[in-house]
């Protein structure tokens, strides 16, 4: 009986979440228009040139040919675009880029709720603070930045997964050696999304890893 009672507890929270990602978005999704920031054109173009090669079955293209003036731009080389593809298939799926980036914005702040309601719950144990931690975190000012004023996709995208890979790093000083693949799980995902986002979080992973090494050595 409580292991379904614990099963109806997640479902609801998981419900929860879905319908605060959809409450996120849904006051521009609504108005059916993208609001034009630093980085819109530039992601734009990448989401539709990935969504134009694989109607033509090109599903993980380096050169990009259909879009950026059509100039042979090598970006898909040297720029990650893995996580770029929830984007793409809702915009192929619903056939209309507006509509696909508002659900991929949608999908991901699910993912970053979900993502932070996990960690927080296993770090301290409670349900309803992991759950206001999750809540805060998917409705934090810079996010909302990111993706309705900057339209800074990458850095975005990279907060998905930041909870992960801190976490990770928390697993393994503290002796959870069983969640050591969090910290590569996350630092993998968040440099598929954005490279300098990756560097900042080792160069601040490391400082951690450090002072806390130091301050546990010294109790």
């Amino acid at each position: 009986m409580q292991k379904i009672l614990k099963k109806c507890d997640s479902i609801v929270i998981v419900v929860l979440l879905l319908l605060l990602s959809v409450i996120f978005v849904f006051p521009l999704y609504a108005q059916h228009q993208l609001y034009f920031g630093d980085d819109l054109v530039y992601h734009i173009n990448r989401i539709r040139e990935l969504a134009d090669n694989i109607s033509h079955r090109n599903y993980f293209p380096q050169l990009y040919t259909y879009n950026y003036r059509e100039t042979g731009f090598l970006l898909g080389s040297f720029y990650p675009q893995i996580t770029l593809y929830p984007f793409v298939i809702a915009s192929l799926i619903l056939h209309s880029t507006v509509n696909g980036i508002y659900v991929g914005f949608a999908f991901y702040s699910f993912l970053s709720m979900f993502f932070m309601y996990l960690v927080v719950n296993k770090i301290c144990h409670q349900k309803d603070v992991a759950l206001i931690s999750a809540i805060i975190y998917g409705f934090c000012t810079y996010r909302t930045v990111d993706a309705f004023v900057r339209f800074a996709l990458g850095e975005y995208l990279a907060m998905v997964f930041i909870p992960l890979a801190l976490y990770g790093l928390y697993a393994i000083m503290f002796g959870n050696k069983k969640d050591w693949p969090y910290l590569g799980i996350g630092l993998s995902f968040i440099l598929l999304s954005h490279v300098l986002s990756t560097l900042l979080c080792v160069v601040i992973m490391a400082i951690l890893f450090f002072v806390g090494f130091y301050w546990m050595s010294g109790l």
